[in-house]
């Protein structure tokens, strides 16, 4: 009997042995899988930093774009105030020109008649003074 009883703990601690070399594996293979998930969140929290890191710099840079896109609409409202004034002078230049040619077109008419009248007054006077020779004459 006490070899049946030794056979049974024999028989025993070897399935224990099993058991516990099967739960050793699995521990094993546990930690082996933390410390893979460990490393894996490490990785994470370094490309989260990264990501935090970038985000922040496109913030940034999307601000310095806004500020200039401000800059540029405000500019873009002086060349408009600006064309807009030139649009008027070049209104004024051009009533003004109408108004100069409409002047010359009188000064034209006035030289003509001018003209007219000095050619009149030299008939006149060429003419008096044939009168003139002619009474000296007789």
């Amino acid at each position: 009997m006490s070899a049946v009883v030794a056979d049974e703990v024999r028989s025993l601690a070897q399935r224990t042995q099993q058991s516990t070399a099967g739960i050793q594996e699995i521990i094993t293979q546990f930690q082996s899988g933390t410390a893979q998930a460990v490393q894996r969140m490490e990785r994470s929290q370094a490309e989260i930093r990264t990501t935090v890191e970038l985000a922040g710099k496109t913030q940034q840079g999307l601000k310095k774009i806004a500020g200039q896109s401000e800059r540029i609409a405000t500019m873009n409202d002086g060349v408009a105030a600006s064309t807009k004034e030139q649009e008027n002078v070049a209104l004024e230049v051009s009533r003004n020109a109408g108004l100069i040619n409409d002047l010359l077109g009188s000064t034209m008419d006035a030289m003509t008649q001018s003209s007219s009248v000095s050619e009149s007054l030299q008939q006149m006077s060429e003419q008096l003074q044939e009168q003139a020779r002619k009474y000296r004459v007789s």
